[in-house]
């Protein structure tokens, strides 16, 4: 729930559709905890089923938005730490 809601504080949001957002939260949480959704391999197209004109590389680009906010926080931190 925390990349989710993380995602919302990113004007990158607004670039994407609801249901892409959706599916690339469940594929770096997949990836994340190193889970593998049953029946399926890494070349699977599951997320058709909710998305069907969703392609790969455009989950891979909401995932690059997420992990961009991330990069972000990192960054500030160690402002923060240099200066107090």
């Amino acid at each position: 729930m925390s990349l989710l809601q993380d995602f919302y504080f990113s004007p990158s949001i607004v670039l994407h559709k609801p249901e892409e957002a959706a599916i690339a939260i469940l594929v770096l949480t997949t990836q994340i905890y190193g889970l593998q959704i049953p029946l399926t391999t890494d070349t699977d197209t599951w997320y058709r089923s909710f998305c069907p004109e969703t392609r790969l590389d455009t989950i891979w680009e909401v995932i690059d938005d997420i992990m961009k906010i991330y990069e972000i926080k990192e960054w500030k931190v160690q402002i923060l730490h240099f200066y107090f």
